[in-house]
C-alpha cells in the first residue's frame, strides 16, 4: 500500500532510526508546546514557566499554564492531558505507557502520579506527576518518562536467582535480610533492558541497599544506599539542653503495656533478636530515669523518649498535613550496637531504613542519639518524604556525580525537625550540629556529602520560614514534595515551591510582593538555577568543589598510578552549557584550580557538542557505583586553564550550537575551581601557516646498475677485439692523457 510502511517488514536497525527520529521530535516538542500552543494561557496572568529537559532521559517541568478539561474530576482531566499531549509527556501511548499510582487531595486541587510502563511491566524510577485545580483544569506537570528505542525482550537471560547472587555480593556487611527480586524495564534515552531490583539489608555495617542487576548481561547496573543517616563529631561532654517531662503517651495500642502504638512500635536491639524491656509501673506509666553512665546498652528510658518523639512528631504531619503513614507503624531500634551482645561496640549514628521502614537509634561512645530530639526528627522526616517522592539516591550515572536528590531529603528532614522546634540548631545535643541560619549557596557550597549539601537545601527553606511563618511555610515546603520526580533537582525543588506560592496567591493568602521575596531568596541561595547541568551565561563565573581522591579515604590516594592505568578519575557534582550564538565565532572556556593542600595537580576537561559528557559506572568497592571512566566527549583537555574555539581550530567552534563541559580529577587532595564561559562575534582572521622554503632542486644522475666481475671481463673482451689493443697514451678508455 503505497505511503505505508508495514513494521513487521522492518529491519531492527530500520525500526530504531524510526523511534529515534519519533523520539527526538517528541524531545523538540516538550519545550515549545506549551508556549506556543494557544490552549495553553497562563494561569496567573504571567507566562508558563517552563524547565526544559537538558536531555531526552532527564527531567521536564511546566507550571503555571492552563488547560482546562471540562470535567472537574480530576483524575479524568489529568488522563485526557496526558492523552491529548503524549509530546508532552514523553510516551508514544499514554493509554498503555502510564500507570495510575496515587492522587494526593488537598483543599483546592489534587496530585495524580503515574507510573511509566512497558508492555505492562514498570518502567524504574520513570513517571509523570500532574495537578489539577478543584475545577478540573490542569496547571502543572513534571514528567521524566523516556521513549523506549530498542524493543527489549520482556524476559531476562539471568534468571532471579542468579541475580540474586549478584547483587548480594555488590553490597559491604553481612547480609540479614533480602527481598524477592522485581522485574522492572531501564531505560534511557538510546538503550533500554530488563532488569531485577533488590532490596539487601546488611549489618556490620548497618545498610540498607537497592541492588539494579542488568537481566540481560548479568552486571550490576547501580547500588542506592537506601539508609539516611545523622552522622557527626561527637561531643567529650553532653550538653544537658531542657529539664525532663511527662507528658501522655498517645496512641498505646492494646492494653497499653508495651510501647506499641498508632505510628511506632519500639524495641531495645539486641544482636540475636529485639526485645522490649519498657514496661509500666503498678499505676501503668513508663516513668524512667535517664541512664547516669554511658554507653548503656540495656537503658529502658530511651525506648520511652524514642515512642514519645515519633509518635508526636508523626501526628504532627497527619493531623497538619493529611499525610498518610500507609505502611503502618514505624519500628523503632533503640540501644542500637555493632557486634554480639556479650562484646558490644558504640554505634555513633542514627538511621532510617525505607525498605524495611525502621529507624534504627545508636548508642553512642558517650551518649545515647535518642536522647536528642531533633536526630528523632529528622529520621522519621526521611520517612515522609520516602513516602511521598520515593527520590532515588544513587552515587552516580552516566552524566556523573549525583548529589542533589540525597541533599533535598537531607535538607527538608532538617527543615521539618527545627520547624517543629522551632529552633534552627540540628543535633546539638550529641555533636557539633548543623545551623539552619547559614549562607550556604549553589554551587559554592556542594561538597558530595547530603548533610552538608542539604544545608543549601535547609537554610533557604527556614530563610522562606522567617519571611512566610512557620504555618505557610510547613506547608508549603509538605505540598512541594509532591511535585518532585524522583531524579529531582534544587533547581525542581525551587520551581515546585514556587508553584505552591503560586497557589497560595490564588487563594489570597499570599501577595505578588511576598511572591517576589521567595524568588529572590532562591536567587542568593543559588537554587533557582542549581541542576545537574548548569548555564555557564547564568554568571560571570561560578566556583564549586573539585573532588579528589581523598574523599574515598586516604588510602584511596595509594592508588593513583593504578587508577591512572584503568582510565579512570573523579568527575565533579555539575557539568556547565554554553549555547553559541548564530553570529559568533569563539568559544571561550576559562578554568582556574586550587587544591586544598600539597598533591600532584592532575585534571582533565571535556568538552561535548549538543549532548552532554557521558561517563562509564565502575564499582570499586562494595556498595558504591560512581562515574570514573569518560565515555563520551569530542575532545579532552589535559591540565588545562580553558580553551577557546574558533572556526580554525579543532573541533572548531559552530554557531547555533550547544557546547557541554564536563571535569575531572585524579588529584588526591581536594580543590576549588572557578569556570566561565563567553562568546563573541568578532572578526576571527585564518592564521597563516608558515611553510619553509623550497631548496632548489638537485639532479643528480643515476648511478649504473652493478655488474658482476665476470660481466666487466666479458665487456672488456669484447671492447679489445673491436678496438684492438689500446695505443701508447692511451689509458684503454678512449681518452688521452698527457704524457
Amino acid at each position: 500500500m503505497t505511503g505505508y510502511i508495514k513494521i513487521n517488514s522492518l529491519t531492527n536497525t530500520q525500526m530504531k532510526i524510526i523511534s529515534l527520529i519519533i523520539f527526538i521530535a517528541f524531545f523538540t516538542l516538550r519545550s515549545n508546546i506549551l508556549s506556543a500552543n494557544q490552549e495553553f494561557p497562563a494561569r496567573n496572568g504571567e507566562k508558563p514557566v517552563i524547565l526544559e529537559s537538558i536531555t531526552p532521559d532527564t527531567p521536564f517541568v511546566a507550571r503555571n499554564f492552563a488547560w482546562a478539561s471540562g470535567t472537574s474530576n480530576p483524575y479524568l482531566s489529568a488522563v485526557q492531558f496526558l492523552q491529548s499531549f503524549p509530546e508532552i509527556v514523553g510516551v508514544e501511548d499514554p493509554h498503555t505507557d502510564l500507570e495510575f499510582e496515587s492522587a494526593t487531595r488537598f483543599d483546592n486541587h489534587t496530585v495524580l502520579k503515574f507510573n511509566q510502563t512497558y508492555k505492562q511491566i514498570e518502567v524504574f524510577g520513570r513517571g509523570v506527576i500532574v495537578k489539577v485545580d478543584e475545577s478540573g483544569t490542569v496547571y502543572y506537570i513534571a514528567s521524566n518518562a523516556v521513549q523506549i528505542l530498542d524493543f527489549p525482550s520482556e524476559e531476562p537471560l539471568i534468571d532471579s536467582f542468579e541475580a540474586s547472587l549478584i547483587a548480594l555480593q555488590s553490597v559491604p556487611g553481612i547480609p540479614v535480610y533480602s527481598t524477592s527480586a522485581k522485574r522492572f524495564i531501564f531505560a534511557e534515552k538510546d538503550h533500554s533492558y530488563p532488569i531485577w531490583v533488590f532490596s539487601i539489608g546488611t549489618k556490620n555495617p548497618l545498610g540498607s541497599w537497592l541492588v539494579l542487576v542488568n537481566g540481560i548481561s548479568g552486571e550490576v547496573i547501580n547500588i542506592a544506599k537506601r539508609t539516611f543517616n545523622a552522622t557527626g563529631r561527637v561531643f567529650e561532654q553532653n550538653p544537658n539542653n531542657g529539664g525532663l517531662i511527662e507528658p501522655e503517651l498517645l496512641r498505646l495500642s492494646g492494653d497499653g503495656t508495651r510501647l506499641n502504638g498508632q505510628y511506632a512500635t519500639t524495641y531495645r536491639y539486641i544482636s540475636e533478636g529485639n526485645i522490649q524491656t519498657a514496661i509500666p509501673d503498678s499505676d501503668g506509666n513508663f516513668l524512667y530515669n535517664p541512664s547516669s553512665t554511658q554507653p548503656d546498652f540495656e537503658d529502658p528510658f530511651v525506648e520511652v523518649q524514642s515512642y514519645y518523639h515519633v509518635d508526636r512528631i508523626v501526628d504532627y504531619f497527619v493531623t497538619t498535613h493529611g499525610y498518610t503513614q500507609t505502611r503502618g507503624p514505624l519500628t523503632v531500634l533503640t540501644n542500637y550496637y555493632q557486634g554480639s551482645t556479650s562484646s558490644p561496640t558504640p554505634y555513633d549514628n542514627a538511621a532510617y531504613d525505607g525498605e524495611n521502614w525502621t529507624l534504627t537509634i545508636g548508642q553512642g561512645s558517650t551518649a545515647d542519639f535518642g536522647y536528642d530530639a531533633t536526630i528523632i526528627y529528622h529520621e522519621v522526616g526521611h520517612s515522609v518524604i520516602d513516602s511521598i517522592a520515593q527520590l532515588l539516591i544513587f552515587g552516580g550515572d552516566k552524566y556523573g556525580m549525583i548529589l542533589m536528590p540525597g541533599a533535598i531529603h537531607e535538607g527538608v528532614s532538617d527543615y521539618f525537625a527545627a520547624s517543629l522546634l522551632d529552633d534552627p540548631n540540628m543535633n546539638e545535643y550529641i555533636y557539633i550540629g548543623r545551623n539552619l541560619q547559614n549562607d550556604h549557596k549553589c554551587p559554592e557550597d556542594m561538597i558530595g556529602e547530603p548533610h552538608q549539601d542539604g544545608l543549601v537545601v535547609g537554610g533557604t527553606l527556614w530563610d522562606i520560614r522567617e519571611l512566610l511563618g512557620k504555618e505557610i511555610s510547613d506547608r508549603i515546603v509538605y505540598r512541594a514534595l509532591f511535585g518532585l520526580p524522583q531524579d529531582t533537582s534544587f533547581k525542581i525543588l525551587s520551581n515546585s515551591v514556587m508553584d505552591e506560592i503560586d497557589q497560595l496567591i490564588t487563594e489570597g493568602t499570599l501577595t505578588e510582593a511576598e511572591k517576589t521575596q521567595v524568588e529572590t531568596i532562591f536567587q542568593e541561595r543559588g537554587m533557582d538555577i542549581c541542576d545537574r547541568f548548569i548555564d555557564l551565561k547564568g554568571a560571570e563565573s561560578y566556583s564549586t568543589l573539585l573532588f579528589g581522591l581523598s574523599m574515598m579515604g586516604e588510602s584511596a590516594c595509594d592508588y593513583i598510578s593504578y587508577a591512572q592505568a584503568l582510565g579512570l578519575s573523579m568527575p565533579t557534582a555539575f557539568q556547565w552549557y554554553i549555547d553559541v550564538p548564530e553570529d559568533a565565532t569563539t568559544l571561550k572556556i576559562d578554568f582556574s584550580l586550587t587544591l586544598f593542600s600539597p598533591g600532584e595537580e592532575q585534571h582533565w576537561l571535556y568538552l561535548r557538542k549538543e549532548e552532554p559528557v557521558e561517563f562509564e559506572l565502575v564499582s570499586i568497592i562494595p556498595g558504591l557505583v560512581l562515574p570514573l571512566r569518560v565515555q563520551k566527549a569530542d575532545k579532552t583537555f589535559e591540565m588545562s586553564n580553558g580553551f577557546t574555539l574558533t572556526p580554525y581550530t579543532d573541533p572548531p567552534v559552530e554557531p547555533g550550537k550547544r557546547y557541554y563541559v564536563a571535569i575531572s580529577s585524579l588529584s588526591c587532595p581536594m580543590g576549588r575551581y572557578t569556570i566561565s564561559g563567553s562568546t563573541g562575534n568578532e572578526p576571527v582572521e585564518e592564521p597563516v601557516v608558515e611553510t619553509e622554503e623550497e631548496e632548489p632542486e638537485v639532479v643528480v644522475e643515476e648511478e649504473a646498475d652493478a655488474v658482476s666481475v665476470e660481466e666487466l671481463d666479458a665487456i672488456s673482451e669484447n671492447n679489445e677485439e673491436e678496438m684492438g689493443p689500446p695505443e701508447k697514451g692511451d689509458s684503454g678508455c678512449g681518452c688521452k692523457i698527457a704524457e
